[in-house]
């Protein structure tokens, strides 16, 4: 069995039936009896039922839905053996060609792990603008699969999609709604399994530990995440190989300093600052992960972008809720609160410490290059820059509102005496 498998689709709706091309390496066809020549060559005089044979159990791996009814077996339009050379499944057109053409001469050697099976289906179906997904079931070619599916719509655009072993109901072309539960669950199931996220939402509930005190930290938070991952998303941000080490190691300085500050410093007015800071970082962080999902996302870009964030949101209101009653139970039962900020912070901080030892280690590793150094210092430079004229204008925020509400019993006091 090969270690990787890569399956390529191209999908295609008209008006009464769905064409599917597949490509999948000949090796990839263990549980097919394919006729030799010897013991290294495929008898292609022979080999027609067991490529039919291949292209049923390749029917059998992959479900099509139209307006989510699944669609029934397929007819088998051609089969074809190409060899390992061939590049016609670089396109539609050249693929449909190729597999429809005249076959291999039957005394072409073909190495019978060598080489590519490709197939025709064509699915019966009502209309061309129906909703429609699929479900690939090629796990049981190898370790790991791979399918790259090419979606043409009917207005000629083409969606691609990389799906890596079984993904799942996969919507080719989404609906906004669609978009919206995806990503919305994405982006929470993304903090929930996300180690660094909640070892830092840990910091900051750890010295506050009341909700009502703890809700403009989270605010600066998520606000600061939430500019650096939309931004990413469009494609403002760095796009070099550098900066997805650079982030992994911010995450985990982040983590270190916070748990610091919770020991060492009394106070905590100068924490939403501090959690803004470090949420532009973390933003980037959430960000590799929505770039993998926007091929998901259809034509409603914009729409799933937020989604995300939203979902990121509200898993953070989650995790927050229930750490608060649950650090304000353990403080007040099982150990004083002094030792229990030091002790929480010291169990965070321990495992944060090796992260940020061990990535650090890793970029002073790097040779880098002077074109990655200028970039760095740029997106440095500008990250600062921006991050000060969002704390000013904050913090002018925060003092017009305590000038307001310190001037609100005033007046009242003095309506009263009117």
């Amino acid at each position: 069995m090969p270690s990787d498998v890569l399956v390529q689709m191209f999908v295609r709706p008209s008006a009464n039936h769905l064409q599917v091309l597949v490509r999948l390496p000949l090796i990839s066809l263990l549980n097919i009896n394919l006729p030799k020549r010897g013991e290294d060559f495929l008898d292609l005089a022979a080999i027609a039922p067991s490529l039919r044979d291949a292209a049923q159990a390749t029917a059998d791996a992959v479900d099509f839905f139209e307006d989510g009814n699944k669609l029934a077996t397929p007819r088998i339009g051609a089969v074809q053996v190409s060899l390992p050379s061939d590049t016609s499944f670089t396109s539609y057109q050249s693929a449909l060609a190729h597999v429809q053409g005249a076959p291999l001469p039957v005394d072409t050697e073909v190495v019978w792990n060598q080489g590519f099976f490709d197939a025709l289906l064509e699915y019966d179906t009502g209309s061309a603008a129906a909703q429609w997904s699929l479900h690939p079931y090629f796990t049981a070619l190898a370790p790991r699969v791979v399918s790259s599916v090419h979606f043409l719509l009917p207005s000629g655009q083409m969606r691609s999609f990389e799906l890596n072993n079984d993904p799942g109901l996969v919507h080719l072309d989404p609906r906004w709604y669609q978009s919206v539960w995806t990503f919305t669950g994405a982006g929470f199931v993304q903090v929930l399994t996300g180690s660094e996220y909640l070892l830092f939402l840990v910091c900051l509930a750890i010295p506050v530990r009341r909700l009502r005190t703890l809700a403009p930290v989270a605010a600066a938070f998520t606000v600061a995440y939430s500019v650096t991952l939309i931004a990413s998303a469009f494609q403002v941000a760095p796009g070099g190989a550098w900066f997805p080490p650079v982030v992994a190691a911010l995450t985990a300085i982040a983590i270190v300093f916070m748990t610091i500050d919770n020991v060492f410093v009394a106070t905590t007015r100068h924490r939403w600052i501090l959690a803004f800071g470090f949420g532009l970082a973390f933003g980037f962080a959430l960000s590799f992960s929505l770039r993998q999902m926007l091929q998901f996302a259809g034509s409603h870009l914009v729409t799933s972008v937020l989604s995300f964030t939203v979902g990121t949101a509200i898993a953070q209101v989650v995790v927050l809720a229930a750490l608060v009653p649950a650090l304000t139970m353990l403080f007040r039962i099982a150990i004083s609160e002094r030792v229990g900020v030091i002790v929480v912070s010291a169990l965070v901080c321990h495992t944060a410490w090796h992260w940020m030892i061990s990535r650090v280690t890793f970029l002073t590793a790097i040779n880098w290059p002077l074109s990655d150094l200028l970039e760095l210092m740029r997106w440095s430079t500008a990250a600062a820059f921006i991050a000060a004229i969002a704390v000013i204008l904050v913090g002018a925020g925060r003092r017009v509102f305590d000038l307001y509400r310190s001037s609100t019993p005033f007046d009242a006091a003095a309506k009263g005496r009117a």
